[in-house]
């Protein structure tokens, strides 16, 4: 009331008067009303609330209407007023939706309903179990026809359509009532100077990118089309456009839509994730967010972002408004599709996941692109750019680089604990722990590519194959494109990882490496997932792929005994056949791989033990020129050793560089004879080629 109730002090807030009209009316339009005023532990408060006391009398009923209705006029006399934060938010929200009196009247009632003690306690304790019920209580707390609030509530309303109303049910008397959403009430009873201000609390502007373009080469062709589409949607004003970017977290799919922005020219707005206290806001109200996004910015030329989409996009949709109170299932679905369809700004996409989406949904969208981890050569340029200045050494940036799971999140998070820890400390050392525990936490796949293929330790001429490898890596070396599939086998650590290395390096060409315990699974499906990713992502960064312990993919079949062994194998021989690359399979066990995969080998190369003039060449390379050792002694030594391969010096290598050691030649013989006699065959059989 303007001037009445609050100079008399009746009303203690500026939401009383107007809960007070709205019950006088709604006890005044029914029985079942009045009784609250009566016959409940809350009536006092309800009476008190509307300015009237119940005498000590045998006929409360009818002096309560007497004294209702003088309330009433009082009101009527001396209307509330509506210039508090709840009405003029209204009146906004009614502008941007268009809405007419009476839905922006249907919206004022239910938000002071949540929002009011009183009135929300007397409206919880009054059952509704029809639709009617609820259009008539409105239509009498509103003074408007049964046929306007039928209208307001229909499932094709604008309430309805934009998600503004939902409803609530009573598990105790399956009764419902509506409500609008926490952050929506909160939202109308915050003060806003302007409509600018009332919509920035649903949406807000981007920030701007902090990569470019060169940071994505590996998307050249996807960023070229959607640059030309947007730029065209956004200058013809087309409707529905939406596109979908989606990958695992921390690969920069939002940096990459703020770049597409600002390449296009165009204001990017972000639909929020969390209220201004932080706090989460649930996906039903994002969406309501968005829609009024999109209200506000329809006629403006900018472009929207609406984040981690999965959480409002559920396999079986969400029930909401009006549906519930019909008990049909297809409002959601159809509202949802709707606002696919119609959005008039156009609209980026972003999930970390799709597999859980209704097709339904994905279906609708314009053009989707993946985003991978980035191929090797972009992860070297995004460390080195995170790094610069921070004195970490080129070994370790390329270390990491060839780590094909850590994101540029990962990368971006080292470099801020290393800008903020003492300048003295080891940075190198920093810099891998904070990788290496992050990789842990989040149980990501260390890729073990750092072989020793670049000392004096590796040469061509220490490899023992039944081909001139020298032919096949110039071959290789001068070749354009690199396509086709080899299989290198042969006893463990005779070289065939390491030549792949090798053929990577002097191509040039970044490899994918994966062993068996990448790829398997427990469960069923996975592990030919798990295939089929592996050969897109080395299509996509045009890799060479090293598949290590490739005899458990490509088993023979008939001697399958389950039918997850039998798909398993199929699934790698479609791979290879469609394989727009270099693939390399290593195995020690080639009887054991299926007759049709032999067939698509190009070129089957077979790994032997050393000969005798390679293993005192060899020798010789890890002894050092200076050494002092008796030739002919070392000879007969390493003759005898007829199982020797070059992983078992690398492996004695490796010992003496753990305890800080330098081994003499005798030392050196000791050990190799304590390699090959561990191993199953102990040197006792003969080499076919001596």
């Amino acid at each position: 009331m303007d001037a009445q109730p609050e100079q008399t002090g009746l009303y203690e807030c500026e939401y009383d008067a107007h809960a007070a009209l709205w019950l006088t009316k709604l006890c005044l339009s029914s029985g079942k009303h009045l009784r609250q005023l009566t016959f409940s532990d809350y009536g006092e408060d309800v009476r008190e609330l509307i300015g009237i006391t119940l005498p000590e009398t045998t006929q409360p009923q009818k002096l309560m209407l007497t004294e209702l209705k003088k309330r009433l006029a009082d009101f009527k006399a001396c209307p509330p007023t509506r210039k508090s934060e709840l009405f003029t938010n209204t009146r906004f929200l009614a502008k941007l939706m268009q809405l007419n009196d009476v839905e922006r009247g249907v919206i004022e009632f239910v938000a002071l309903s949540t929002h009011h003690r009183v009135m929300r306690i007397m409206l919880d304790n009054i059952s509704l179990n029809r639709v009617a019920d609820l259009v008539a209580m409105l239509a009498a707390a509103l003074d408007c026809s049964i046929q306007s609030v039928h209208a307001a509530l229909d499932r094709k309303s604008t309430l309805m359509r934009a998600n503004l109303l939902q409803t609530e049910t009573n598990r105790f008397d399956a009764g419902f009532k509506l409500v609008i959403t926490e952050q929506l009430s909160e939202v109308l009873h915050t003060r806003n100077r302007n409509l600018k201000q009332f919509v920035q609390r649903f949406i807000e502007q981007a920030a701007p990118p902090t990569l470019t373009v060169k940071d994505y080469p590996h998307l050249a062709d996807e960023l070229q089309l959607l640059e030309e589409y947007l730029t065209n949607a956004t200058e013809c004003g087309t409707k529905g456009v939406n596109i979908l970017i989606y990958g695992v977290p921390g690969v920069g799919k939002t940096e990459l839509v703020r770049l597409l922005a600002k390449r296009i020219g165009t204001p990017l707005y972000q639909v929020k994730s969390s209220d201004d206290n932080l706090g989460s806001i649930s996906g039903s109200t994002r969406l309501l967010s968005f829609s009024l996004g999109q209200r506000f910015l329809r006629e403006t030329f900018a472009l929207v972002l609406f984040d981690e989409m999965e959480d409002v996009f559920p396999v079986s949709g969400f029930i909401t408004g009006m549906e519930q109170i019909l008990r049909s299932s297809r409002l959601s679905k159809a509202w949802i599709n709707e606002l696919l369809e119609t959005n008039p700004v156009p609209t980026i996409w972003i999930s970390n996941a799709v597999e859980h989406i209704d097709p339904a949904y994905l279906r609708r969208f314009d053009f989707s692109v993946e985003i991978g981890v980035p191929p090797i050569r972009v992860r070297k340029r995004i460390i080195k750019k995170h790094m610069q200045g921070t004195g970490v050494s080129k070994a370790a940036i390329s270390k990491y680089a060839q780590q094909d799971e850590i994101s540029p999140a990962q990368v971006e998070k080292a470099a801020k604990v290393l800008r903020l820890i003492d300048d003295g400390s080891d940075l190198n050392s920093a810099f891998e722990s904070v990788l290496d525990n992050s990789m842990a936490l989040l149980q990501q796949t260390v890729t073990r590519t750092n072989l020793d293929i670049h000392g004096s330790s590796y040469q061509l001429d220490f490899l023992n194959a039944n081909c001139d490898l020298h032919r096949l890596v110039n071959q290789l070396k001068k070749a354009k494109r690199l396509r086709g599939a080899m299989c290198f086998y042969g006893a463990p650590g005779t070289g065939k990882s390491a030549l792949a290395h090798y053929i990577a390096k002097i191509t040039g060409r970044p490899l994918l490496a994966r062993r068996a315990s990448d790829i398997l699974s427990p469960y069923v499906g996975v592990a030919e997932q798990k295939i089929a990713a592996m050969f897109k992502r080395a299509e996509q960064e045009e890799s060479i792929l090293l598949l290590d312990e490739a005899d458990s993919f490509l088993a023979d079949r008939k001697g399958a005994r389950a039918s997850w062994e039998v798909s398993q194998v199929n699934e790698m021989l479609t791979q290879m056949e469609s394989f727009e690359g270099l693939f390399i399979c290593s195995t020690n066990l080639m009887t054991r791989l299926d007759e049709a995969s032999l067939r698509r080998f190009a070129l089957k190369v077979k790994f032997n033990y050393l000969k005798p003039e390679q293993r005192w060449q060899l020798f010789g390379e890890h002894i050092g020129r200076h050494e002092q050792a008796d030739e002919a002694h070392c000879r007969t030594v390493l003759n005898q050793l007829n199982n020797l391969t070059p992983g078992d010096f690398a492996c004695i290598r490796r010992q003496a560089k753990l305890m800080n050691e330098k081994l003499t030649a005798e030392e050196w013989l000791v050990r190799l004879k304590q390699e090959c006699s561990a191993k199953p065959d102990q040197g006792s059989r003969s080499i076919g080629f001596m």
